[in-house]
Order: structure tokens, then C-alpha cells, then sequence
């Protein structure tokens, strides 16, 4: 029933605004942010992938430094637990998911299709970055009515994973919940998302008005310290030209001419301290 209304909800809204205004992102930074909007090129490959653990993986699983590190640490506690974690699709080049893409349009239709398998370049799991996680019976699909489920939705931000795809956030997310499918995005970010239950998209936002609220800080300030300086050499040329006139008429007096490389000091000083 839930899919029916996915799929209801992209033929009465047009697909929302997916796949519309799309941005080539070459950013490689681990809280990129990949979606129906924003999209990796064709030739895009991870500098730093390397495979993960067969003891918490199937064959030639991939993640980038990072992540790896931090998801075979995150199996590795779950196992003293008697949890089962276990990477059953990573890494995807571009090539591999157009065929997949194209596959789910061919087997199950388009509108299908869209509601919970990416485009070529549009799929989290070329960034090497993205999991899809299951038991020992390595059925993902069932994942969430295991103990594994359980443990990784308490657990995962511990390790800089989130839960990618929630409940209910499809007009966000653009595809339906996916229990398996879990992103990582370092520690700080993961705790953030988790503890004020919102998505990737939801945080880029957040995060973009907070680097815009900074942003317009450091113009106020920078405008501020310019206008201070300005106001300072004017003041000081004024004080060397009066001193300049006064030495021209004392005679060069020599407590005068001190007075005179004092104050040259203290505002060369001055100036290399606001600008520097």
C-alpha cells in the first residue's frame, strides 16, 4: 500500500521537482550530498576506496578510507553484542547502476522504478560513502524485522552512519524508506541528524543559512574593520601633515622629528595588526 501512494504521488505531482535543475557536483567531501538534484559524472571513481573486512562483507565490497574504517569498527562492537552487520552493497560505479536503473524501469516500470532505485549519477553509492546492510541471512530486504535493525537505528550516528532514506520523508528524499540503506557523514553530523531526527537534505539546508548567517558576519565585520582603518589614516595623515608643517617652520626640533617617527612606528604597527 505505502508504494502504491509513492508511485500515486510522482504521476499527480509530476516526480515533485526531481531530476529537474540537476548540479554536477565534484565535491569529495564525506557529506556530499547526492540525490535526485545533484548529480556525480560518469567518470567519477573515489580516489580512496578500499575493501571492507570479508567478516563483515560479502565478496569485493568497497568503501572509501573513512567510512571503512568506521563501519568494520561499527560491526566489530555490534558482533560483541551477538549483531550481525553485514555489507552487502557498497560502492557502485556509474556504469553498473544505469544498468541497474534500467533493469528495475524494465522489469517492474518506470514509476516503480523511481520510487526506490537512483539514476546513473544519481545513486549515493558511487561516492563509496553509502551501505546497504543485513544479517547473517544477507536478505536486506527483511533487514528491518531483525535484531541488527534494532541495534543500527540506536547505534549507527555513533559511528557516522545515518539511516538515509527514513519513513514518511519521500517528498524529501525522493525515494521510499529503506531500512537497509544507511550513508556515512562523520561523527559530528550523524549525532546532529540523528538527535533532531531530519535527513541529509534537511540538514545541507540548515547547514547552508548557518554558513550564510556566517558569511554575512565576516562582510559586517571586514566593512566595520575597513571603515576604522580608513578613519585611522585619514586622522594619521592629517596629524603628519600638521607635523610635517610645524617641523618645516621649527626647524626639524628634535623632540618634534622623535614625536614624528613614534607615531610613523605606532601606525605601521597599527596597520599591520588589521591586516594582517
Amino acid at each position: 500500500m505505502e508504494l502504491i501512494i509513492y508511485i500515486l504521488i510522482l504521476i499527480l505531482l509530476d516526480n515533485y521537482d526531481f531530476y529537474k535543475n540537476i548540479n554536477i557536483i565534484s565535491d569529495t567531501n564525506i557529506t556530499i550530498l547526492i540525490n535526485k538534484n545533484n548529480k556525480l559524472s560518469n567518470d567519477y571513481i573515489p580516489y580512496d576506496l578500499e575493501p571492507i573486512s570479508l567478516e563483515f562483507s560479502c565478496k569485493d565490497k568497497l568503501l572509501r578510507h573513512e567510512a571503512r574504517i568506521s563501519f568494520e569498527k561499527m560491526a566489530k562492537d555490534a558482533k560483541k553484542e551477538n549483531m550481525n552487520i553485514i555489507a552487502v552493497s557498497t560502492y557502485r560505479s556509474y556504469d553498473y547502476q544505469e544498468k541497474l536503473y534500467n533493469n528495475y524501469v524494465k522489469n517492474y516500470g518506470f514509476y516503480y522504478a523511481e520510487t526506490c532505485s537512483a539514476r546513473a549519477g544519481h545513486s549515493e553509492h558511487q561516492t563509496g560513502l553509502a551501505v546497504d546492510i543485513a544479517d547473517l541471512t544477507l536478505d536486506y530486504d527483511n533487514f528491518e524485522s531483525t535484531k541488527e535493525f534494532i541495534w543500527m537505528k540506536n547505534n549507527s550516528y555513533k559511528y557516522g552512519f545515518i539511516l538515509r532514506y527514513p519513513k514518511a520523508c519521500f517528498h524529501i528524499t525522493g525515494f521510499k524508506y529503506e531500512p537497509w540503506h544507511y550513508r556515512y557523514v562523520g561523527y559530528d553530523i550523524a549525532k546532529y541528524i540523528h538527535d533532531n531526527n531530519i535527513t541529509l537534505e534537511e540538514y545541507k539546508k540548515r547547514n547552508l543559512w548557518f554558513l550564510y548567517n556566517i558569511f554575512i558576519n565576516k562582510i559586517t565585520n571586514t566593512i566595520n574593520i575597513m571603515n576604522n582603518t580608513i578613519s585611522f589614516i585619514l586622522n594619521l595623515i592629517i596629524c603628519l601633515y600638521i607635523l610635517n608643517e610645524s617641523l618645516n617652520t621649527l626647524k626639524w626640533d628634535p623632540l618634534l622629528l622623535f614625536i614624528y617617527i613614534v607615531l610613523i612606528s605606532i601606525s605601521l604597527c597599527l596597520i599591520w595588526f588589521l591586516f594582517k
